[in-house]
């Protein structure tokens, strides 16, 4: 796209200024919580704060990706913008948890927009080389985020009302808003026909995710096997309707032949499998850092700051190589660190681990989502014309949280299995009401003033039996990027993605010389 030097880059700092807005949102809010529930009570829908955000905005993003398509980026990127200041200054203002609950909905809805957008809009104004490039600096955005968003998090609550936790975020908005209102112009040339929405096929889609993210997230708190099978039986209608109204839409919301493209289904399922792996990292290395090896939370969260530094390293020097070595080696590269990293992490989780070997592990893997990660999404843009742009880079993120949430409800149903099992064990010898009431409730236990109460022997009993727990969680982790590493080889190489673009896979698409 051919726009001015100056009009790039004032495009280029309202997105970053926006990405670094929904970045903070995920760290900042974590470190706060203790205090917000001390505030609004409701401990029991602790979880409920951040799955319904993820539950919005991995809904909304392909949505948000097909919006901006048919009316336009600024457009879509500004509504995006407001409802997610819109849902902070709600949250920030919640008088009880269930209010918060519903307001962090509303954020996680403009969410939804914010991340695919700014990488939309990247991938429009910027050639290959140069995207390849912008990929270290978006990369600073998130990393310095990853670092101060805790940090911040827990400032503010402790030194100020937890509430500015949220309302921080709109003077920030506010300045990526006027940035964007005077830098960017609609980035999509429209037809003066009225564009027909795909008003089915969204709602298919909302309900059946909803109803598959509720049962993967909810299993371990929904005790009849029965309402499981309904709920997955209710996605699977919703799932097989959805199919049906794309098949049949004029302007679908997720075109159905978007799947014959080779590199679009394998990206899909390398998405998938990395998130699975991602998020349980995330969820479970901490906690088996906390009670299993008996560490502070400052410890175990700079596991995470691992992760993410090594992502940010490797994601920057993948933008270089990507150019001279192509999408596929790279890809392959990313998820056999993937395998490295999830085998060392199953072979080293144990109730004597080093927490070095640990931090070593999970950045093995920061290091595998990096380049997989990166060279997936240039490899996605690269192989689609630009009247698809939105919902093929937006797709990219979707099945990346999705693979997330349902891998979290795996590694969480099976890690309560195994954890009851072992306890089950201990109890036929003897089993004490001090670590029966950790069993049901985890949480107790990594409170530092509750673990200060309890018998040694209580606490030695129950991290032996979560480490046992975990470790089967890391197992199958491991299986997983061995998929996604078998996954990786049938990427494309670079050659024949470009004769996919001259020979178009999907009926009706115009290849774009600027791609």
């Amino acid at each position: 796209m051919q726009i001015s030097s100056n009009r790039r880059k004032l495009i280029t700092i309202g997105v970053l200024t926006s990405t670094l807005l929904a970045a903070m949102e995920s760290t900042i809010v974590s470190t706060a919580m203790p205090t917000i529930v001390a505030s609004l009570g409701g401990l029991s829908r602790y979880s409920w704060v951040f799955s319904i955000y993820l539950l919005t905005s991995t809904i909304s993003m392909p949505i948000w990706g097909k919006l901006s398509d048919l009316y336009g980026r600024r457009s879509c990127y500004l509504v995006g913008i407001a409802i997610f200041l819109l849902g902070s200054v709600l949250s920030g203002a919640s008088q009880s948890m269930n209010q918060l609950i519903v307001f962090r909905a509303i954020q996680g809805l403009g969410s939804g927009a914010i991340v695919p957008l700014s990488l939309i809009v990247i991938g429009e104004i910027y050639t290959l080389e140069e995207r390849a490039k912008m990929q270290g600096v978006f990369s600073s955005v998130w990393g310095v985020s990853s670092i101060i968003g805790p940090i911040l998090g827990g400032f503010i609550a402790d030194h100020f009302s937890w509430r500015w936790v949220f309302y921080i975020n709109i003077p920030v908005g506010l300045v990526a808003t006027a940035i964007i209102i005077f830098g960017m112009k609609d980035l999509v040339s429209h037809s003066l026909t009225k564009p027909k929405i795909d008003y089915a096929g969204t709602v298919s889609l909302s309900l059946s995710i909803s109803i598959l993210l509720v049962a993967c997230l909810e299993s371990k708190e929904i005790a009849s096997t029965k309402v499981i099978l309904l709920l997955l039986l209710t996605f699977l209608f919703f799932a097989i309707a959805f199919i049906y109204f794309e098949s049949k839409a004029e302007e679908p919301i997720l075109p159905l032949n978007l799947f014959r493209n080779k590199v679009f289904l394998v990206s899909t399922l390398g998405n998938f499998f990395g998130g699975c792996i991602l998020f349980g990292v995330i969820s479970f290395v901490p906690l088996f850092m906390q009670v299993g090896l008996n560490t502070t939370a400052t410890s175990s969260g700079k596991t995470i700051m691992f992760l993410l530094f090594s992502w940010i390293c490797s994601s920057t020097v993948s933008g270089r190589l990507i150019l001279h070595y192509g999408y596929r080696p790279l890809v392959i590269a990313g998820m056999l660190a993937l395998v490295i990293g999830t085998s060392l992490l199953s072979l080293t989780v144990s109730s004597t681990s080093s927490i070095y070997n640990i931090y070593f592990s999970v950045a093995v893997i920061g290091v595998g989502m990096g380049l997989a990660s990166f060279s997936i999404l240039i490899a996605v843009q690269s192989s689609f014309p630009t009247d698809l742009l939105g919902v093929v880079t937006s797709s990219t993120q979707f099945f990346r949280n999705i693979g997330g949430v349902i891998g979290t409800g795996i590694f969480g149903s099976v890690m309560g299995i195994s954890l009851t099992k072992s306890v089950n064990q201990i109890s036929e010898k003897s089993l004490s009401q001090e670590l029966e009431k950790i069993v049901n409730n985890p949480n107790l236990i990594v409170d530092v003033a509750t673990r200060n109460n309890l018998a040694p022997s209580v606490i030695t009993q129950f991290s032996n039996a979560l480490s046992s727990a975990l470790h089967l969680v890391f197992i199958i982790s491991f299986f997983m990027s061995l998929i996604a590493l078998l996954v990786a080889f049938l990427m494309p190489s670079k050659e024949e993605i470009r004769q996919f673009k001259e020979i178009s896979l999907i009926p009706g698409e115009k290849t774009n010389p600027s791609h």
